[in-house]
């Protein structure tokens, strides 16, 4: 960890991860995988382990303000884990093999059955509100508060859906493929985006259409957003030797 004010490091701890942990920024509450799913303090890098949360088990997203993780677990089951409390909050029976999660507007989506089924819940009881069966399988999950909507990305269009909707109705069509998602700072722009190919799409979620379309034929790395700039990390290309 590291005091971005004075650029000092507080401390290192050694996590044994492989990739970085997975964080609330609300709450500042930290998931690392270290060969299994456990509670990094961000005080002073403390590592806690979670009961209920088997060997394997993959922590997807945080419910807002941090205090509930969604995770995949190795047999294919998914679960709320209650990290205040140390322990599974619920688990859903219905849902194989999460690929993602999102939350907003009191319902929780997973996308599921490799990008071929989303799942949309009652975040407070768990209720099933909708299962929607998806022709092509969808890579990328997010939500969008102004839009009061869920966004899928996996494909020549966005699916944009709302919560109490039957039907998957309203989608934008995009130039070119995408298989990520990335929102604006304020939520009412999708940045719809395929690392390979470089193509980006910034489609307006209040009109729901295509506003800008970029390309980087190097590839894309990564995407992060501020309120008025996209900026884009670009992939360099190894010349063969």
């Amino acid at each position: 960890s590291m005091n971005l004010a004075s650029a000092n490091i507080r401390w290192l701890a050694p996590a044994g991860a492989k990739a970085p942990p997975l964080i609330d920024a609300s709450s500042g509450t930290m998931i690392v995988d270290a060969g299994r799913a456990r509670l990094l303090d961000a005080a002073d890098g403390a590592l806690t382990d979670l009961p209920g949360l088997e060997p394997g088990a993959r922590v997807l997203a945080f419910a807002p303000a941090g205090r509930i993780a969604y995770a995949a677990e190795p047999d294919g089951g998914f679960l709320a884990y209650d990290v205040a409390a140390r322990r599974v909050a619920q688990r859903f029976d219905t849902v194989r093999d999460a690929l993602a999660t999102a939350e907003g507007g009191g319902a929780l989506a997973v996308l599921a059955a490799g990008g071929k089924r989303l799942f949309i819940f009652d975040a407070a009881d768990g209720r099933a509100l909708a299962t929607h069966e998806l022709e092509s399988a969808a890579t990328a999950l997010a939500y969008s508060a102004p839009a009061a909507a869920f966004l899928l990305a996996g494909g020549p269009s966005l699916a944009i859906i709302h919560a109490d909707a039957p039907a998957i109705e309203q989608r934008a069509a995009l130039s070119g493929h995408a298989s990520r998602l990335a929102l604006s700072a304020d939520r009412k722009a999708a940045i719809a985006y395929d690392p390979a190919s470089g193509l980006i799409n910034v489609v307006d979620l209040v009109s729901q259409r295509l506003v800008q379309g970029l390309q980087f034929p190097e590839g894309i790395a990564g995407i992060a957003t501020t309120f008025d700039m996209l900026a884009v990390l670009q992939c360099q290309r190894l010349s063969p030797s």
